[in-house]
């Protein structure tokens, strides 16, 4: 997962318009100042699908890699829900940024300030939460998880990776999503945790070596895990956040899977770049070469050590992480993608982040 603000910068390359839901036509239930509930067409299918009109939804992670797709889709598909977008830093360039909607208020906020998690959650219908993969991430998510609790918040998305990561006895910070979910299904608020893929988006870690070295430094081996784009998993995400209570009932306390269509190795995303135009060579680096690697681009210690215990399962050829599929009873929610987009196609757009020439 990605530190708050250090890739603010190449983000950026990615961060154009959504494929987002055409503007539908929509007869609302009832008006007024309280959430309804309205009918509204969904991109997946011609039926209709309950969706919820006049919410207030908190975004914690407001500038992390699926937060800050999520509050940018909401706030140019979902002009009638109200986004508070917790970050550290309001006055950073990635949450100005985010923060270019009008239904955006930017709150300042921190995962170990519980006041200023209180201050956050006061008011607001549902919440959706992605601390950065940082030493204390159980104690903060489980902080988070009993402020909206106490606050009395309808509904908490959170952000979680691969089923096979979460268990007990996981290295790094597998566990610590296995744990944090435990508690989070054991609050008694309406909850789903989202089980993502390995992102896209994580190979902005690798641009500098890619850009000016030409190689993808990965502590892959010979794994080859199902990816997916952040932008799929943030709208994903508002569906849950936003579809009413009956359609929530059918994932409330579950893990579900959000997943792309394509499993990558290393080779295989070298080989996608170099179909681009960018010359890449992938090399199989060691644990503490890739540690090391990740620190001096600007990771915190913290947050790299944890990133490399769980790739070094991948490394080590034990992850069970390809051939994962999408849950599929998700495609029953309103205004889900019709299909995954491609890596190629985030390459493609995301070409000047990678590219020696820019």
């Amino acid at each position: 997962m990605a530190q708050e603000n250090s890739l603010s910068v190449i983000r950026r390359a990615t961060c154009g318009p959504l494929a987002a839901t055409p503007e539908n036509r929509c007869r609302p239930d009832r008006v007024g100042d309280e959430p309804g509930i309205r009918r509204r067409g969904c991109l997946r299918r011609e039926q209709e699908t309950d969706v919820v009109d006049g919410l207030s939804v908190l975004i914690a992670g407001a500038t992390g890699f699926v937060g800050s797709e999520l509050v940018r889709y909401l706030g140019q598909t979902r002009r009638d829900v109200r986004i508070r977008a917790l970050t550290r830093y309001p006055e950073s360039e990635a949450a100005r940024r985010v923060a270019a909607p009008a239904t955006v208020t930017l709150v300042k906020g921190d995962f170990a300030d519980r006041s200023s998690l209180e201050a956050a959650a006061a008011g607001v219908d549902r919440a959706y939460f992605a601390c950065n993969n940082v030493a204390d991430q159980r104690r903060y998510e489980c902080d988070f998880i009993d402020v909206c609790r106490e606050m009395r918040v309808g509904r908490l998305v959170k952000l979680s990776m691969l089923p096979w990561f979460c268990r007990p006895d996981v290295r790094g910070h597998g566990a610590t999503h296995y744990h944090i979910a435990r508690h989070l299904h054991a609050s008694g608020m309406p909850n789903v945790v989202v089980q993502a893929g390995y992102f896209f988006q994580s190979l902005f870690y690798f641009a500098r070596p890619i850009r000016e070295e030409g190689i993808l430094p990965q502590l892959l081996g010979d794994a080859k895990p199902t990816f997916v784009d952040t932008r799929d998993v943030a709208q994903y995400a508002a569906a849950l956040l936003t579809c009413s209570d009956d359609m929530f009932a059918a994932f409330d306390g579950r893990d579900v899977v959000v997943v792309g269509a394509e499993d990558l190795g290393g080779e295989d995303i070298a080989a996608a770049f170099g179909r681009a135009g960018i010359d890449v060579r992938y090399e199989r680096v060691a644990p503490q070469e890739f540690r090391t690697g990740l620190v001096c681009d600007g990771v915190r210690e913290d947050v790299a050590a944890n990133i490399t215990a769980i790739h070094t399962y991948l490394y080590e050829g034990s992850a069970d992480v390809s051939n994962q599929a999408t849950t599929s009873e998700l495609a029953n929610l309103p205004d889900v993608p019709a299909q995954p987009r491609r890596f190629a196609d985030f390459v493609a757009e995301a070409a000047a982040a990678f590219s020696r020439d820019q």
